[in-house]
């Protein structure tokens, strides 16, 4: 896992501005975010918060991602490590069946490429195409949990036809296959944060990252398990080998300047709202709680906001009061459940300009 092997490593240092350096070709790419040129309040950079090590990134969910171009990166094919430190914030309802990327760059239709990502209630999944065949590796039982820091590594090995999942430094899943299939690159940019074929809802494209990445590596060799808990080790040296808090909470600051954006009537710290319920008087606090999407600005998986306040003005946001959870009783209330199988979505799609558009078989 010498810096020789590296295909691409994004530190995340910056702290600020609208570009990051990835540290092997030495490029600053951009990051889009929807307030780089904003219209209707001051522009304002993307979101940075502290990270593992310096600085992390943090992605809104809708419209923050970082495009790495394909002239400036070799897609390695008969082996690959993927590292990175995340803290999701919300996970997606898997919408279209498609993974929420952490990084991406593939064609599931000509089975080409890789992508890295989170899917709902936190499973997560590495998968690749060899040109004939889409190989998959998911970890179900260990899933990611939310606001919190988590390492993890995944691994393609074509010489002895296996794809790893670690998580903070421990093996969690294994998929073997016929060996010597090597990744066929699909000939795209490196996207960290969105899926390289979206699905549209509305005027919006879902599959995005919601939450905290830091140093994100991309490497041409397998990494064997030694080497996985050596770098999560590592990376944890500076605080004594406990993971350290993950700044992933919304900020109303944001959204300072907005001409729009109601001063006095009742509105989330982000994204989408839907019917504020339940005012109550309880121990010397009013209390608020509301229908969103934690996730993004449009309708889909919902969970229960709430708020207090001593003098229904001024309004103090809480941590949200019910969120959909796997094997509860509302494991998704966004009325597009998740395809019976992870591996393998039933839909139906069809791409036009870079965005994929699903419907459901019937």
């Amino acid at each position: 896992m010498g810096s020789s092997t590296l295909g691409a490593w994004w530190t995340f240092d910056e702290g600020q501005g609208n570009t990051t350096t990835e540290q092997v070709s030495g490029r600053a790419d951009s990051i889009a975010y929807v307030f780089n040129n904003a219209r209707y309040k001051p522009s304002s950079d993307p979101l940075w918060r502290a990270g593992i090590r310096g600085q992390a990134l943090l992605f809104d969910g809708y419209s923050t991602w970082i495009t790495h171009p394909v002239d400036v990166f070799s897609t390695p094919t008969r082996a690959l490590t993927i590292s990175a430190w995340v803290a999701p914030r919300t996970f997606e309802a898997g919408i279209g069946g498609q993974l929420s990327v952490i990084v991406n760059q593939h064609d599931r239709l000509l089975q080409q490429g890789f992508i890295l990502g989170t899917f709902t209630h936190g499973a997560w999944s590495l998968q690749i195409g060899t040109g004939s065949q889409w190989l998959e590796v998911w970890s179900r039982d260990r899933r990611l949990p939310r606001h919190v820091w988590s390492h993890v590594a995944a691994t393609f090995d074509s010489v002895n036809g296996c794809l790893r999942l670690y998580l903070n430094g421990e093996p969690v899943a294994e998929q073997t296959y016929s060996g010597g299939y090597t990744l066929q690159a699909a000939p795209k940019d490196v996207l960290i944060g969105k899926h390289n074929t979206p699905v549209q809802v509305d005027v919006f494209e879902a599959n995005c990252f919601d939450g905290l990445i830091d140093e994100l590596k991309i490497d041409s060799v397998v990494w064997t398990a030694e080497q996985v808990k050596a770098v999560f080790s590592s990376d944890l040296e500076a605080y004594r080998g406990v993971i350290p808090p993950a700044d992933t909470r919304p900020r109303r600051s944001r959204y300072a300047g907005d001409i729009h954006r109601p001063q006095y009537h009742f509105i989330p710290p982000q994204h989408w709202m839907n019917e504020p319920h339940a005012l109550l008087h309880f121990k010397g606090k009013y209390h608020i709680t509301y229908q969103h999407n934690a996730h993004a600005p449009f309708w889909h998986h919902i969970s229960w906001g709430h708020a207090v306040s001593d003098d229904l003005v001024h309004w103090k946001d809480l941590p949200d009061a019910i969120i959909p959870e796997k094997a509860t009783v509302a494991p998704m209330v966004s009325g597009r459940a998740a395809p019976a199988s992870m591996a393998r979505a039933t839909r139906s799609c069809s791409s036009q300009r870079g965005t994929t558009r699903c419907r459901p078989i019937k």
